[in-house]
């Protein structure tokens, strides 16, 4: 189970909450079942939204390290002005076609709801994406994401995201390198969603994290520059924590925290605020009983 809130520079405020339910099969076979409900106010207009989202999902391990896994969902959104419903889904594949290699494709389809206003739309995103991570045996490495997004406005977005990092420790866990992303917009669209025709970032990142006994910690925090367009460069920082305390061998307890000024990270551009707490009950396998897990 987690719970939420986050803001953003746009008066947007939003308070999330979603539990998972998870039910291994088999070695080979896993299920999920979820639900998520999302209520949105902008204290500017007092335009209020609200999203209750039912989900199931499928993982099958086709061979060794090749899995494809599928959800289809139902989502039900109110807001001041209006009701409506959609379904969602998204089908993914997995693979390690090398040692230390990570590939994965995919489609998923969802409503777009960063904020009230968005949901008064209704606008549907369908994304085609491909994300490929690159290792070695000695610490360095390169991730790149590319995704397709066709939206039900007639709208597209292009997605780059690069990375090249290097591993500097195990234990605990020191990871730092370079971070490069491009967006773009083929329509314009300021007045509702962020939507440039072209915006560029380039940061330098790094990211510790380790665990204790009872105790698990990470923090990931990035700084540089982005370009808006034609417009000269700004700063951009962003820094996100989360820590967890075991309170026996079957539940834990996390809290974690968020800050970007990433515009491409906020609908409404620049400024994003995000606060939250988790609780993961992970039942051991006893005997011949199934493994449980709730999250």
């Amino acid at each position: 189970n987690q719970y939420s809130i986050s803001s953003d520079n746009g008066n947007n405020v939003a308070n999330n909450f979603n539990t998972i339910f998870k039910l291994p099969l088999s070695y080979n076979t896993q299920l999920w079942f979820g639900y998520a409900n999302r209520q949105m106010m902008n204290e500017g207009n007092s335009l209020e939204a609200q999203n209750n989202s039912f989900s199931a999902g499928i993982a099958q391990r086709l061979r060794n390290n090749t899995w494809l896994k599928s959800n289809i969902g139902f989502i039900k959104s109110a807001t001041t002005n209006s009701e409506a419903s959609n379904w969602t889904g998204a089908i993914h594949m997995e693979t390690k076609p090398f040692p230390n290699h990570f590939l994965r494709l995919g489609y998923g389809r969802e409503l777009q709801d960063f904020n009230a206003a968005l949901v008064d739309e209704q606008i549907i995103m369908n994304h085609y994406l491909l994300n490929y991570n690159m290792g070695t045996n000695f610490g360095l490495g390169w991730y790149t994401s590319y995704t397709y997004t066709a939206q039900s406005d007639s709208n597209v977005r292009n997605l780059l995201f690069s990375s090249i990092y290097y591993q500097f420790s195990e234990a605990p866990i020191l990871k730092g390198g370079i971070n490069y992303q491009y967006l773009s917009f083929e329509q314009a669209r300021p007045t509702l969603y962020f939507s440039p025709s072209k915006y560029q970032s380039a940061e330098l990142f790094a990211e510790l994290s380790g665990k204790t006994d009872r105790w698990m910690y990470a923090i990931n925090a990035a700084g540089g520059y982005q370009f808006v367009e034609e417009q000269g460069p700004s700063t951009a920082f962003r820094i996100e924590t989360r820590i967890q305390f075991s309170l026996g061998k079957e539940i834990n307890l996390g809290a974690f925290g968020k800050y970007s000024n990433v515009a491409s990270a906020v609908a409404t551009g620049f400024e994003y605020n995000e606060i939250g707490v988790q609780l993961e009950w992970k039942p051991r396998q006893r005997n011949s009983e199934r493994i449980v897990k709730a999250d």
